[in-house]
């Protein structure tokens, strides 16, 4: 059995060496589960959380499986924070944040922060809504890491993460809750699952099947005071046609723009 296949997955987390304990000990409590010696057998199946040198990482107990991490100041986050097309890119035109800089959005399926991370660097407040609390430890140990750098401090400093679920924090809030509310729902599993990145197919089992996508945007609609923004797919439908007003096309994704409904 895959970890697609289990729901949810079960956490195995464990320190690869002794100086990796009080950290892996942490994780483990925050993460209500028991910390154990080693890594489990294979057979076992689930997730492994390793704390490996001072840094969380993510893989399918497997023992092909490359492990996954969150960074924001290396790797590919880095270079499409530094190359991505700037404030006149897809995702920061569709928010609208090439035109009314310093936005607060609210990132209702925050997953590994990527968008949330681009949108801050050009300037927006961003609270970050995540039910994974896995996932929530990884993109949280990520921006203290990116804190550190002067290139990206300001960057994290503008993201708050917050371990809940979004329909219920959007509907305990009074009056509007952020300038936009962008929402990223799990794209419709593919029927061909090696074509799914690793990184990805673990954040569909982390994260869960979705399952409130509708009831999300319904959500959000009430309490947006600018615009709702959808990430689709580009030849998938939209969650609706209700109040949906325009769209951004990129090359293999759609950004949904939606009015929001009237304050009571």
């Amino acid at each position: 059995m895959t970890i697609l296949q289990q729901n949810p997955p079960s956490l195995h987390v464990f320190a690869e060496a002794a100086d990796d304990l009080p950290l892996a000990q942490a994780v483990a409590a925050q993460l209500g589960t028991g910390l154990l010696p080693s890594a489990p057998q294979e057979a076992e199946g689930g997730i492994l959380v390793m704390v490996r040198d001072g840094r969380i990482q993510v893989r399918e107990n497997r023992a092909d499986a490359a492990p996954v991490s969150v960074t924001f100041h290396a790797g590919r986050n880095a270079h499409r924070q530094r190359f991505g097309g700037g404030i006149n890119q897809h995702l920061c035109r569709a928010v609208g944040l090439n035109k009314s800089p310093g936005l607060h959005i609210i990132d209702a399926n925050g997953g590994y922060a990527r968008d949330a991370f681009v949108l801050a660097g050009f300037g927006a407040r961003i609270t970050l809504l995540e039910q994974s609390p896995l996932l929530c430890l990884m993109v949280k140990e990520a921006l203290q890491d990116a804190a550190q750098d002067s290139q990206f401090a300001a960057t994290a400093e503008r993201i708050t993460v917050i371990n809940t679920d979004s329909v219920a924090y959007l509907q305990a809030r009074t009056g509007t809750a952020a300038d936009v509310i962008y929402l990223d729902p799990m794209f419709p599993e593919r029927r061909k699952s090696a074509a799914v990145k690793k990184d990805m197919q673990l954040l569909h089992a982390l994260a869960g099947p979705d399952t409130s996508g509708e009831a999300l945007l319904q959500a959000a609609l009430q309490k947006a005071a600018r615009r709702v923004v959808v990430k689709r797919p580009v030849h998938a439908a939209p969650l609706s046609t209700q109040r949906l007003t325009g769209e951004v096309r990129a090359t293999h994704t759609r950004y949904d723009i939606y009015a929001p409904l009237p304050a009571d």
